[in-house]
């Protein structure tokens, strides 16, 4: 089957999307023809509309809780000390006790959808390397948008699930046999689709705004990688970059850091909704009435996180009082629903502030403390919190970890993947989720299903 002529309306994409059926990589064998054909790149029209197609996967069906459409911040915040969730679902239960079996349908849906858009990214990839009818510009930032979705996929896997395939090509015969790969190996891959990103995508998107990414999306992202590999000066380069363009300042309203349009955000997504309702997020943490119970309220730990003052709290979290009890729940993303044909707020891949806090730590590692408190306060200030003084270097990575804590929680992940990357994950939830935890329980097992389908994809420890 070949994809036929797409519109480049995401929302009306929708509906052709689910005609692609893009195999898993490692479970089954795809027919021969089915990939997107060059065909489909064939005018610059049909080729944008192959790479909206894989953002739609991105973002997941309407209504849906998938990987990137929420479910990264919900299932790492119930896994760490962010969240609990009142649902009574015995599959998000697991996550919370972590004690999740591989045969949890979470992650087994977690990893087919991820793998779902590496295959599309891969396949936009080899597309576009053979088409012979685009401008070599279209060419070249249709290419860096699939490698920064690609490397995206990837760094979230490899976080969560430690060593996992690394599939750069549609060839099944490949992918069928192929194994788990190194973390160091995975890691270069996403540094080299990154730093090609980089180079392909342009400075600024006249006629898309920020929900098609430049290339200080993929700085974003290689900032972050280089910060989680200890590469400190590599991190300060990259996110100094970003800083300094001049493209992008901290929006001073945080009531209206999620919503369209605001000068924080480097790359936002639309979310896939009809009939008014707004971000996944925003509709499963935001409760629909005063009254009635949020889904997923926010642990007394991380209330306690935050100091005296900080708008943080009075901004970002909300509550609503059930039979006497007070429940709060995450307030980023403000709308559920807006009634509005047109997103109010679209979902937030990268913003400024982070590439503070990481300049911040990497100089800080790097004994260059008076410009590390510098970024610090900067985010501190527009907290409404007082400027610290430091000059103890370790004292310092503290207050920006803790920083990181109150800035980025319900956020991408970003609680759990800091403790890990820290070596602090045993230490802190041995303690917050006693007597459950374990030290194998920083890794997500491999889908049972997936190891049964493919001998060479061998079981995490303590599954």
């Amino acid at each position: 089957m070949k994809i036929r002529l797409f519109s480049t309306s995401i929302s009306s994409l929708f509906p052709i999307l689910f005609l692609i059926s893009c195999k898993k990589l490692i479970d089954a064998e795809p027919p021969r023809n089915q990939v997107i054909t060059t065909q489909v790149f064939s005018d610059s029209t049909n080729a944008d509309a192959a790479i909206l197609g894989m953002y739609i996967q991105l973002m997941g069906t309407p209504f849906s809780f998938t990987f990137f459409n929420g479910g990264i911040t919900t299932y790492t915040g119930l896994m760490s000390d962010e969240l609990y969730s009142t649902k009574g679902n015995s599959q998000e239960n697991e996550f919370y006790q972590n004690s999740i079996s591989p045969d949890n349908s979470i992650v087994a849906e977690s990893w087919k959808n991820a793998y779902t858009i590496i295959y599309q990214a891969n396949a936009n990839i080899e597309a576009l390397s053979e088409s012979k009818n685009l401008k070599q510009a279209t060419k070249d930032i249709l290419l860096g948008e699939a490698k920064l979705v690609r490397a995206l996929v990837y760094f979230n896997l490899v976080n969560l699930f430690g060593k996992v395939p690394l599939i750069l090509t549609t060839d099944y015969r490949v992918n069928m046999t192929t194994g788990r790969t190194a973390v160091d190996s995975i890691y270069k891959a996403i540094i080299e689709d990154l730093s090609d990103s980089e180079k392909l995508l342009p400075d600024i998107r006249t006629t898309t705004g920020k929900t098609r990414p430049t290339k200080h999306a993929a700085l974003a992202l290689l900032a972050r990688v280089y910060l989680f590999n200890g590469d400190w000066a590599r991190a300060e380069e990259a996110s100094n970059k970003i800083i300094t363009s001049g493209l992008y300042s901290l929006n001073p309203d945080l009531d209206k850091i999620f919503g369209t349009g605001n000068t924080e955000a480097i790359w936002q997504l639309p979310p896939v909704q009809p009939g008014g309702f707004e971000t996944t997020e925003g509709m499963q943490f935001v409760p629909f009435s005063p009254n009635a119970l949020p889904n997923y309220p926010v642990s007394t730990n991380l209330i306690q996180c935050f100091e005296p003052g900080d708008l943080r709290k009075s901004k970002w979290l909300a509550f609503n009082t059930v039979n006497s009890q007070s429940y709060y729940y995450p307030y980023k993303y403000k709308l559920n629903y807006s009634g509005s044909s047109s997103p109010k707020e679209h979902y937030m891949m990268f913003r400024v502030a982070e590439q503070f806090l990481i300049r911040a730590e990497a100089r800080a590692h790097q004994n260059k403390t008076a410009e590390a408190l510098a970024d610090l306060n900067v985010i501190r200030v527009r907290a409404g919190l007082a400027q610290l003084v430091i000059s103890d270097q370790n004292y310092l990575l503290d207050k920006i970890a803790d920083e990181r804590r109150v800035e980025f929680f319900c956020e991408w992940g970003h609680r759990w993947y800091d403790l890990k990357r820290s070596n602090k994950i045993n230490n802190i939830l041995g303690i917050a989720k006693s007597p459950n935890w374990q030290e194998t329980d920083a890794l997500l097992p491999i889908p049972f299903k997936e190891t049964q389908l493919n001998p060479f994809l061998t079981q995490n420890p303590g599954y």
